[in-house]
């Protein structure tokens, strides 16, 4: 997979991809993540350790 790196400098990487249809406004996805620093470490910062949904477009953050 790729890393991609947003204007902001965060960094990101898609290592399973959903296969379903795209996500429309309105509607809720399921989601899991987890946070490690790019250093050597790795070290895990945060983690989902459960999946839960988000609606797209709803402003919903549930990180950190």
């Amino acid at each position: 997979m790729t890393i991609v790196k947003t204007s902001s400098g965060l960094q990101y990487e898609d290592i399973v991809l959903g296969s379903g249809p795209t996500v429309r406004q309105g509607q809720s996805v399921a989601i899991q993540y987890t946070g490690r620093l790019t250093n050597a470490s790795g070290h895990i910062f945060d983690s989902s350790r459960t999946t839960f949904t988000l609606g797209k477009g709803a402003g919903d953050s549930r990180f950190g």
